[in-house]
């Protein structure tokens, strides 16, 4: 999932449609500027970072940040 604004952070509920599941998890890209990059000198410029997306409702609940690209698995 990607957030399209560059400065505001965007709340998502998915519908969980009768997947067994308790909670999704993954991992988040994202950086203070929209061109940064890691490289040699700055390995960690863009550190991937833990999320997690409790089921509430039958639906999973996402908060992604500003300017970052999240993936998400759902475990059985």
């Amino acid at each position: 999932m990607t957030t399209l604004d560059p400065d505001k952070s965007v709340e998502l509920d998915l519908a969980n449609d009768g997947v067994p599941a308790k909670g999704a998890q993954g991992e988040t890209l994202t950086a203070e500027r929209l061109d940064e990059i890691n490289s040699f000198e700055r390995p960690n410029a863009v550190p991937p970072r833990l999320i997690r997306a409790p089921l509430k409702d039958e639906k999973l609940h996402f908060t992604l940040p500003a300017r970052s690209v999240t993936v998400v698995q759902v475990p059985k």
